[in-house]
């Protein structure tokens, strides 16, 4: 007879994190590291609202039936379905999963130097080096219209480096309230001009992350592999440009997977 499942290997299970992460010898959710289970908690915590965390605490924590869920906090069972569906769907996420597939510390640890070492191949590109170009400074050296400044500070954007953040993403700029297509089109005209940004790029569509350093870091590859491109353009011959721009963009993305994907083929318990 098998024995019930228990908490985080239900969790963990209805999310077939095994499958989500690609892990050829497999996670054992039962066997969890303390560090592990810290990463779970965290996505937990940064993924759902608090309703959310409780209806999935007493779905896979005190394994209660939906109807008692739904009796407890007096909604319908297909109102808690739908909850515990979208959470699942709101926490599979691949790079999130890895917070618990390498534990949180040691994930933390490697996205820090990881975030430093593409925000420092980032500054040879505009040639600051010595941290002494605008990219530090504070906003009101752009010279921006005052209501899109203001606009920047109340959602606490000081400095030109988080300007640059936000302009790798759809939902970047014009995510920030009073802020449209004619404010995102003067503030990438301003760090066009400062060559903070090259002149062609696309912006992140596939990587909605709502932790910051996972945000950043996906910014900074982004802009690497434009700067790269651009780079290539000016150094090839016209008649080998499209076929070395094509390489090279292959060859960051394929450097920028790899790190990501460090551990991935680790089944990370060999700390229990």
């Amino acid at each position: 007879m098998r024995r019930p499942i228990r908490y985080p290997e239900s969790l963990l299970e209805a999310l077939n994190l095994n499958k989500a992460c690609h892990l050829k010898t497999g996670l054992d959710y039962s066997r969890l590291t303390v560090d592990q289970k810290k990463g779970l908690r965290f996505l937990l915590e940064s993924f759902l609202t608090e309703r959310e965390q409780m209806i999935m605490t007493d779905r896979y924590v005190h394994c209660m039936s939906i109807k008692k869920i739904a009796e407890k906090y007096s909604l319908t069972e297909n109102r808690i379905r739908g909850t515990i569906t979208q959470s699942l769907r709101n926490l599979n996420n691949r790079w999130m999963l890895l917070y618990v597939v390498q534990g949180y510390e040691v994930r933390m640890k490697f996205m820090r130097e990881y975030l430093a070492w593409m925000e420092q191949r980032y500054r040879y590109w505009i040639e600051d080096l010595d941290g002494l170009h605008l990219f530090y400074q504070d906003i009101g050296i752009l010279e921006l219209p005052v209501r899109v400044t203001h606009a920047l500070r109340r959602y606490d954007v000081n400095q030109v480096r988080d300007v640059v953040i936000l302009s790798q993403y759809n939902d970047g700029i014009r995510g920030i309230r009073h802020l449209g297509d004619k404010a995102e089109e003067h503030i990438e005209k301003a760090l066009q001009k400062g060559g903070l940004l090259p002149k062609h790029y696309e912006k992140i569509k596939d990587k909605p992350y709502c932790i910051k350093q996972d945000r950043e870091l996906a910014a900074f590859q982004n802009l690497n592999i434009w700067f790269l491109r651009e780079h290539e353009k000016k150094n090839v011959a016209p008649a080998e440009s499209g076929d070395a721009d094509d390489n090279h963009l292959d060859e960051e993305n394929e450097k920028s997977e790899d790190g990501e994907q460090e551990g991935d083929e680790e089944d990370g318990n060999s700390g229990s």
